[in-house]
């Protein structure tokens, strides 16, 4: 790890890059959906969470991704896919404190999240790492 000013800022906005670029789809279908009639304009409060807290989450992760490696070698993908470990839960309670009861049984959830787990290790490993790298705060092995 390369050391530097702002690194723990740089840190952040590199966590916060992918997953803020990503709403945009995310809303841009969201928007076109809900303008056909397919989905309802009124869970758009469903929207907030993922809008106000996940691009958050993944620059607070990505933080503390830099300050623990700095001791010890630490997997960036691994750590990454350790985060929907602590969206999904905060997600739930959100769901549940709006009065929204989950769409689909426990199985499918089940899945979900194994399969969160895959896409937010792909994604930690290849493009937050790259980003990181950009940013100098870490150097390709």
């Amino acid at each position: 790890m390369l050391e530097g000013p702002h690194r723990y800022l740089r840190a952040y906005l590199a966590g916060v890059a992918f997953p803020t670029a990503f709403l945009v789809v995310i809303l841009s279908v969201f928007a076109v959906l809900a303008s056909t009639g397919r989905v309802s304009w009124s869970a758009a409060a469903l929207l907030i969470f993922p809008m106000a807290v996940v691009p958050n989450l993944w620059g607070l992760w990505n933080v503390a991704y830099v300050a623990l490696s700095k001791r010890r070698a630490a997997d960036i993908g691994l750590f990454g896919a350790l985060l929907p470990s602590v969206i999904a839960p905060l997600g739930y309670l959100t769901a549940k404190a709006l009065g929204h009861p989950l769409p689909y049984g426990w199985e499918t959830l089940t899945a979900a999240f194994a399969l969160a787990v895959l896409v937010y290790y792909l994604v930690w490993k290849h493009v937050v790492r790259y980003l990181n790298e950009s940013l100098e705060l870490e150097m390709t092995p």
